[in-house]
């Protein structure tokens, strides 16, 4: 998996910082259909959140999905949606889940490609 773009967004209360980063990320994943076998780029989104509060101490969570389509371009459009409304990882799958192309919903396998 790399990471392709990263967008920082922040929230501020009395007691507490949060800070979210938003990242599209890419991975090569090796599809079979059928008899045949067909490699691919594919783009995700992970969501960092970090919360520090006003002592100090600071508590991460993270989410993925590393599988939303094979073009870049509208992950990166998602990806920009959910910075400007500050979506926490809690609920980044339920948000992802109309969009994550129907081709990735089959009954294909697939697998990621490991690096040699």
């Amino acid at each position: 998996m790399r990471v392709i773009e990263v967008l920082k967004g922040r929230e501020y209360s009395l007691s507490e910082i949060i800070e979210y980063y938003y990242k599209v990320v890419e991975s090569e994943i090796v599809m079979d259909i059928g008899d045949k076998i067909d490699s691919k780029l594919v783009y995700g989104i992970q969501i960092d959140k970090v919360l520090i509060k006003k002592d100090g101490q600071q508590v991460s969570e993270s989410e993925k999905v590393e599988i939303i389509s094979c073009n870049l371009e509208f992950v990166k459009e998602i990806c920009r949606t959910l910075h400007k409304q500050l979506v926490s990882p809690f609920h980044l799958i339920d948000v992802l889940e109309d969009n994550i192309s129907s081709v990735f919903r089959e009954n294909f396998k697939i697998r990621f490609k490991e690096k040699v």
